[in-house]
């Protein structure tokens, strides 16, 4: 591989091989095809092993024809010897983070690209494949490397917060635990967060009795209010039966005394009849008898008329 170009720049960081059908993914790093495609097929959703910006939907993947032709051309110019290891850098800033495997192994120091908070390690993208591959590691919770040590480093010893006081409910560094908290109550983080952990998960039990509870009285107070809504549908409905046989009652008791009314008025009608009619011939009988007697008056001797 050429001088001009650093050998890692042509490395997998899934297979940490020089790249074998390098595939380009949106975010823009390189991975070989294949193994970004094992990769994405022990996840739910495809996301970047560095970066890990997540997709919508899985990329569709093809060979980066130039870079793999730009990776022929390297290998194919003569290896030149390998320059002698630069000292290590030392760190310019609290935010310089470098990866604690190089310098456990003794190797030169490379730059962190995550820490594991499970871990408690900030490492280099080689040293980082472990967390990208193995089944148990993968769920371990990543972090910027300067946010962790920032956040986990002793602002008054500079030594990492590995303890915590439970008398001051505080993470604490080993000088802190010689001095200002000597003799209080000082665990493990693992164990303080399994208590912690414990305490969440009897919190997490409670609101689901509560949630399950609330949930309950929720459907007692539908399905109650769906049965008084029955009840008054049945009630009105029985009430609009009762309303409608009194409507048929009355509409029958109006229809008899109609006709009944009717009948009284036609036998009223007929006796008047046959009174007018009595005395339009006592009238007659009478006028007549008056004719009569007036005709008598005429004559000069009433007693006898011939």
């Amino acid at each position: 591989m050429s001088s001009d170009f650093p050998e890692e720049h042509f490395r997998c960081s899934i297979c940490l091989d020089i790249f074998k059908k390098p595939a380009t993914i949106p975010c823009g790093h390189n991975f070989c095809i294949e193994c970004i495609k094992r990769y994405w097929g022990t996840r739910s959703k495809a996301n970047c092993p560095l970066c890990k910006e997540t997709f919508k939907s899985r990329p569709k993947l093809s060979v980066n024809l130039a870079f793999r032709d730009l990776i022929k051309k390297m290998r194919a110019k003569p290896s030149v010897t390998k320059p002698a290891p630069h000292p290590r850098p030392q760190r310019q800033s609290s935010f310089e983070v470098f990866c604690e495997v190089c310098e456990k192994e003794g190797l030169e120091q490379s730059h962190a690209v995550k820490s594991c908070l499970v871990c408690r390690e900030s490492y280099c993208v080689n040293h980082l494949v472990p967390h990208l591959r193995d089944p148990v590691m993968t769920k371990h919770m990543l972090t910027d490397p300067g946010t962790f040590i920032s956040s986990h480093t002793c602002r008054r010893h500079s030594r990492l917060l590995e303890m915590f006081c439970q008398t001051d409910q505080q993470l604490v560094c080993s000088k802190c635990t010689e001095r200002e908290h000597k003799h209080h109550e000082v665990v493990s983080i693992e164990k303080e967060s399994q208590r912690v952990l414990g305490k969440m998960k009897e919190a997490e039990a409670d609101f689901h009795h509560l949630i399950k509870a609330r949930t309950t009285k929720i459907q007692e107070l539908k399905e109650s209010l769906d049965q008084g809504k029955k009840v008054k549908e049945e009630e009105l409905q029985r009430s609009l039966q009762v309303l409608h046989v009194v409507k048929v009652a009355m509409e029958s008791q109006q229809g008899a005394l109609v006709e009944q009314s009717e009948a009284k008025q036609l036998e009223l009608e007929k006796r008047h009849e046959q009174l007018n009619k009595k005395l339009n011939l006592e009238l007659y009988e009478l006028n007549h008898r008056r004719g009569e007697i007036h005709q008598l008056e005429l004559i000069d001797d009433p007693l006898h008329p011939g």
